[in-house]
């Protein structure tokens, strides 16, 4: 692998943080240490999977250096101006409410007195009757450190017992990252077929696709091979939504099954056999998928982001009005239909000229920055920028080169993340 291919990978994935970067849009402190953080400024960070050792570091530099933490309601209110910001003040983020979210991150926080908000996708968290091992018991004895690094693996989803345990602790706020963290179609062009080496799971990539079955909609764990895969835009950012054609994919799938299910893709040119069964059915049939009207979409969003808080409040007992939406990206239709659901703020990633929240900002377009940069705060143990780059540029050629490995030669679907 070259360094050109990691850096063009590097950049697709996380353009908008690139572009903040190079312009120079992030606050002084991320290119000269010696700036503190302005009076009004609150640097909000976002985090998915924790590793003991790294967040541990990253903590114990944050209690070092004296910085406070806030849950989302603090947030909310330090920007409407109803509460005074203390120096030093900045958010702890979690997108997905991973496993590692009980594992790792609630043990070192409590160690070190810090707080977070966790936004959980309900319909991807189970109950249970016991709690998983987590840090805690590996300081007691009770469990193994391998039990910990495996968890999100093993199981990437936080319990709602082990949530309900954090929640009455007070360490992790917990709010809403959408009920399904989905994918829709937006458009009637094919860009892949379902095939071995396909993954529709969010937690790899931007495509977790709502499928039509039955003339119903369906967040499968697993999509039929050869099902099409049309261009897609993130569930609830996504002001438009393409319904496929139910025919067509049942065309495709049973092609499969008919001629050998997984050999079939060990043939060459299958694809090119899918595309031609799928001209040739448009050429029969003309085009029978179909736009979601305006109302239909805001309708969908709206009940999608309804739906996901009234579980989390009645899971846990608690008010849930802040909202983070999937991969970074949401739309003008989403922040409407959640002021209507009832949410107070809307987390993002980072916008065009904005990267820090400032007292005076709009709660529903909260920025947030990812965790790398974390150690770029000013104070004793600070990182330089290019270092941290570097470091990115690593991680991204292991990523990839683990990902060519476990693919075993087979062809990849794109993620479009």
């Amino acid at each position: 692998m070259t360094i050109r291919v990691t850096l063009s990978e590097m950049y697709r994935n996380n353009r908008d943080d690139l572009r903040a970067l190079f312009l120079g849009e992030y606050p002084p402190f991320f290119y000269r240490g010696s700036r503190g953080i302005e009076p009004e400024e609150i640097p909000v960070f976002a985090f998915h999977s924790t590793i003991p050792d790294r967040f541990d570091s990253q903590m114990a530099f944050l209690a070092d250096n004296g910085y406070r933490t806030l849950d989302a309601d603090g947030l909310l209110d330090t920007l409407l101006g109803r509460k005074k910001i203390q120096p030093n003040t900045i958010v702890l983020t979690f997108d997905d409410g991973r496993g590692s979210v009980w594992a790792t991150a609630y043990p070192i926080l409590k160690k070190y007195g810090l707080q977070a908000i966790a936004f959980l996708v309900p319909s991807r968290i189970r109950e249970t009757d016991t709690l998983n091992p987590n840090l805690d018991d590996v300081r007691e004895g009770r469990t193994d450190m391998a039990n910990i690094l495996a968890r999100d693996s093993v199981e990437p989803f936080l319990t709602w017992n082990e949530i309900r345990t954090m929640h009455r602790s007070g360490v992790i706020d917990f709010q809403s990252h959408s009920s399904w963290h989905h994918s829709v179609f937006v458009s009637a062009r094919i860009v892949e077929f379902a095939n071995p080496a396909f993954n529709g799971s969010f937690l790899k990539g931007s495509l977790n696709p709502v499928i039509r079955k039955g003339g119903r909609d369906i967040v499968p764990e697993s999509v039929d091979w050869g099902s099409p895969i049309y261009e897609w835009g993130p569930g609830v950012g996504s002001e438009k939504r393409y319904i496929e054609d139910e025919g067509l994919t049942q065309i495709l799938t049973q092609h499969v099954q008919e001629n050998g299910g997984i050999a079939f893709f060990n043939r060459p040119g299958w694809r090119n056999t899918l595309c031609g069964l799928a001209g040739d059915f448009a050429r029969r049939n003309g085009e029978r998928g179909r736009f979601q009207t305006t109302e239909e979409r805001y309708a969908d969003i709206y009940s999608d982001l309804l739906q996901s808080r009234e579980i989390i409040e009645e899971k846990i007992g608690k008010r849930v009005v802040h909202l983070c939406y999937p991969w970074y990206q949401g739309c003008e239709m989403a922040v409407g239909a959640s002021r209507s659901a009832g949410y107070e703020s809307n987390y993002w990633g980072v916008f065009e000229r904005r990267t820090i929240n400032r007292v005076g900002n709009d709660p529903y377009h909260v920025a947030r920055v990812i965790d790398d940069y974390l150690f770029l705060l000013p104070g004793r143990g600070r990182e330089n920028l290019r270092r941290i780059l570097a470091e990115r540029v690593r991680g991204i050629a292991a990523q990839r080169l683990a990902k060519r490995n476990s693919a075993g030669g087979a062809t990849r679907v794109a993620t479009g993340s």
